[in-house]
């Protein structure tokens, strides 16, 4: 079994359950995020976080990709990385994140928890 580190985690998404895809957006300029919890701010970030800007994650990603021979094609979803640290959820707590210039998203956690099995 491999072991990932919180750094590791955030840094490559591979905690996501989901993510938005909106309108295209030009990333010349560092977008600031804020994350709340239930009503309280908990994480605050910016985009340069992101090895220093989003377009650096896509080369690095471009690179990695070609030395197997692959390609990162035009559609293709490409996740750059977190721009804050990870926060834990409680069951019925509301999250919401806001990034400039973007907008905003929120959820509710279930109550409900399920397990899931991933072979």
């Amino acid at each position: 079994m491999t072991e990932f580190s919180l750094g590791d985690v955030v840094a490559d998404n591979s905690s996501s359950s989901g993510f938005i895809i909106g309108n295209w957006r030009n990333p010349e300029h560092d977008l600031g995020k804020l994350l709340e919890a239930d009503g309280r701010v908990v994480e605050a970030g910016s985009s340069a976080a992101i090895l220093g800007h989003p377009v650096r994650a896509l080369v690095a990603a471009s690179r990695m990709v070609a030395k197997w021979g692959e390609t990162i094609k035009p559609g293709d979803i490409i996740l750059a990385g977190a721009a804050t640290a990870a926060h834990h959820l409680q069951p019925g707590m509301t999250i919401r994140n806001t990034v400039q210039n973007l907008g905003t998203a929120s959820f509710k956690v279930s109550l409900q928890v399920q397990e899931r099995k991933i072979w």
